[in-house]
Order: C-alpha cells, then sequence, then structure tokens
C-alpha cells in the first residue's frame, strides 16, 4: 500500500507527551504527542497484536502498520519514526516529531513500544 503523501509529517511536541497509566501496559500502551494548537500525534498497540496504530489529529488520519515494519531513532530532541509496508492508512511512512522539552525515559517507553 502506498501512503496519499509522501512528504514526512513533521509535528512540534511543544506542550507534552501523554502516556496511559503503566498498569495498562499488559493490555495496551499508548504515547500521544501534545503541542499547543491542540493538535496530537498518538502511537497505540495492544500487547498481544503485531499491529502498530498512528493517529493524527482526528480518526481519518491513520496509519495502521505490523509493528517488524517500524523503526525508530532518537536523536537528541528529534524522534523519527519510519514505516516500510503500511497495511493501511492514508498518512505518510515517515513521521519527524520535535520534542521541545525533555522527556527522560522517552527511549526506554519507545523501546517498550516496538518490541518485537
Amino acid at each position: 500500500m502506498e501512503s496519499c503523501r509522501s512528504e514526512p509529517l513533521k509535528f512540534d511536541c511543544n506542550k507534552k507527551i501523554d502516556i496511559n497509566p503503566k498498569e495498562y501496559w499488559e493490555e495496551i500502551m499508548q504515547l500521544t504527542f501534545l503541542n499547543d494548537k491542540s493538535e496530537y500525534l498518538s502511537l497505540t498497540r495492544l500487547s498481544y497484536e503485531e499491529e502498530v496504530y498512528i493517529e493524527y489529529n482526528d480518526q481519518i488520519y491513520f496509519l495502521y502498520s505490523n509493528v517488524n515494519n517500524i523503526r525508530f531513532r532518537l536523536d537528541n530532541s528529534i524522534l523519527t519514526i519510519e514505516v516500510d509496508n503500511p497495511t493501511r492508512g492514508n498518512l505518510p511512512n515517515t513521521f519527524t516529531i520535535n520534542i521541545v522539552q525533555p522527556f527522560d525515559n522517552l527511549e526506554y517507553l519507545l523501546n517498550l513500544f516496538f518490541q518485537k
């Protein structure tokens, strides 16, 4: 499947990163990047499935992919997520998230989230 947009989606996370409570991680894990314009980029994964769901601002902007087809790179305050062979959706295959405020254990959380 080819994404409708070929340009990477660039998102400034200048408000906060919201993470669902740890007691639910055995069932579902969700990371949501928020900005001061009330926009969001959300990553969701059920712990017993290999599929990752990415949503941008509304349920009509989404991307599904197998976790094995997703790579991430955290370089200082820039998080890049690249998706090969998404199963369905209309978002681009690359996301660049500029994280304005420091977040100490983000790499640890991303490793848990994208664990194969």
